[in-house]
């Protein structure tokens, strides 16, 4: 059994021991924050320049799609006034077509099926023509759906960068409201071990 010679020496070295673990333990926890106090500064500063890039490159896509939302519907435009040509020119076939059948002149019939196969070679220019705008529109269409797959994806890796910083932002919160907790109880627990040295030795000192 420990003297009372020596007894507080010892309760000061333990309390002394005791004082060199908590900030042992509470400089861990620094490192700890700092650390990621680091990656979380480092991430942030990447995360806000690759978001400014990808608004720049977004707003970049965003007007290639206006741009093919103006060519397609200038080609169903072109489309809508060649099919009304083709419609004024089966008008202009019937008639002909009706008025070759009724003549007796082989001549006048000759000039008339002549007309017919003018008609008929515009119609086929016409239909060659709204099939070429059709083109345009379905590449068009395939052009916005491919940008479009671009911008979302842009935005995914955006929230995934965003998930990462949140991530390390509530380790960061954990760990500050570990090492508040944590001196807060070493801070309660080293002045009642302190209350009872001192206790202690004024119980010595009055023996």
């Amino acid at each position: 059994m420990v003297s009372k010679k020596y007894l507080p020496t010892a309760l000061f070295i333990l309390a002394g021991l005791f004082v060199f673990f908590a900030i042992q333990r509470s400089c861990t926890l620094h490192s700890k924050y700092s650390e990621l106090k680091g990656q979380y500064e480092a991430l942030a500063k990447e995360h806000e320049t690759y978001k400014r890039v990808t608004e720049e490159e977004a707003a970049h896509l965003r007007k290639r799609i206006e741009d093919q939302d103006k060519i397609i519907v200038a080609a169903n435009k072109e489309i809508a006034k060649k099919h009304e040509r083709i419609a004024r020119l089966d008008e202009e076939l019937a008639g002909l077509e009706e008025k070759a059948d009724k003549t007796q002149n082989l001549a006048k019939k000759v000039t008339l099926l002549e007309r017919q196969i003018n008609i008929w070679k515009q119609k086929f220019s016409l239909a060659q023509g709204v099939i070429a705008d059709k083109d345009k529109i379905i590449f068009s269409l395939t052009e916005k759906y491919q940008t479009q797959v671009r911008i979302t994806q842009h935005y995914k890796t955006l929230y995934e960068r965003e998930a990462q910083l949140r991530e390390l932002l509530e380790k960061r919160v954990k760990i500050a409201d570990s090492k508040i907790k944590g001196l807060n109880f070493k801070l309660g627990l080293s002045n009642a071990a302190w209350a009872v040295i001192a206790g202690v030795a004024v119980l010595i000192v009055a023996d």
